[in-house]
């Protein structure tokens, strides 16, 4: 239960336009930094499917395509199950398969 003086100030706080605009800045900046994780986190699993890649399979790792192919990737899940998929598979032809490329003599 709120105490007189917790009504007032709370009344108070919510006809001030200036804490009203600060409340909104605020709340804008938040969801500003909220974007900027998530895309932070898309781009260090890319980075860490990408480095799957380069060590299990340097070759594909190296064309534009397989890195094309992992950047484009803008899911958070979708790029966890490339990664698992990256460490499971037991050839080039399969991690091909998993990030959705052609067959090896079409890819230059």
């Amino acid at each position: 239960m709120q105490s007189s003086h917790e009504k007032i100030i709370r009344e108070m706080i919510e006809d001030d336009p200036v804490v009203q605009k600060l409340l909104v800045e605020a709340e804008t900046r938040g969801r500003a930094n909220g974007e900027a994780w998530a895309q932070g986190r898309l781009q260090g699993l890319q980075e860490a499917a990408m480095n799957i890649l380069q060590v299990r399979f340097p070759i594909l790792a190296a064309t534009s395509q397989a890195q094309q192919a992992i950047i484009s990737i803008q899911d958070a899940e979708a790029l966890k199950r490339l990664q698992r998929s990256l460490l499971l598979v037991p050839d080039e032809q399969a991690a091909r398969a998993s990030l959705e490329l052609p067959a090896q003599g079409d890819l230059l």
